[in-house]
């Protein structure tokens, strides 16, 4: 449980220290003041329990799993660093999604080409759909708000089914695994 808590904070929680003004901005585009509530409880209550939990979890695995700490400590030095977005972004892209389908690979037994082959026509048609989401948001909106409201309305959409599938495989290879 520390390690997901921490691990899981390093694109949220990170960024949300670091740059508080970007991050109020953007989590007001999405959700008005409501959304610079949740700036304010990710720098505040989320903050206290998520930094010793990052402080525990890189300390531990600095001894047992060095690669999997400098990672950790990699990714909360980019969040720090950059911009939310474009940390975000890179994270998102460059680990999370990559590390997802080398994982679905391994369970299924298919190669990264035909995972991405079977992923084309679905991630087409969530562009498509994120391209009308964003003529919907723009109205009244700058194009950067409107674009930032459509990837966040997308990722929020997709995210549920997301853990639900995953949890389900999950439970499914449990299955396999008992004697």
């Amino acid at each position: 449980m520390v390690e997901r808590f921490a691990r899981g904070g390093i694109p949220i929680v990170a960024p949300a220290l670091a740059h508080p003004g970007d991050i109020d901005m953007i989590f007001g585009w999405m959700a008005g003041t409501d959304g610079a509530a949740l700036a304010t409880i990710l720098r505040g209550p989320a903050a206290w329990a998520w930094v010793p939990a990052l402080v525990a979890y890189l300390t531990r695995t600095a001894l047992t799993r060095a690669s999997a700490s400098l990672e950790s400590a990699a990714l909360t030095a980019v969040a720090v660093a950059l911009s939310p977005l474009l940390s975000f972004t890179l994270f998102f892209c460059l680990v999370h999604a990559p590390r997802a389908m080398i994982e679905a690979g391994r369970e299924t037994g298919e190669s990264p080409l035909h995972l991405l082959r079977n992923a084309a026509p679905l991630s087409f048609a969530a562009a498509a759909m994120a391209a009308a989401g964003y003529t919907l948001l723009v109205d009244g909106a700058t194009p950067e708000v409107a674009a930032v409201r459509t990837v966040f309305i997308w990722l929020a959409a997709l995210t549920v089914p997301h853990m639900l599938l995953t949890s389900i495989a999950a439970r499914a290879r449990q299955g396999r695994r008992r004697p």
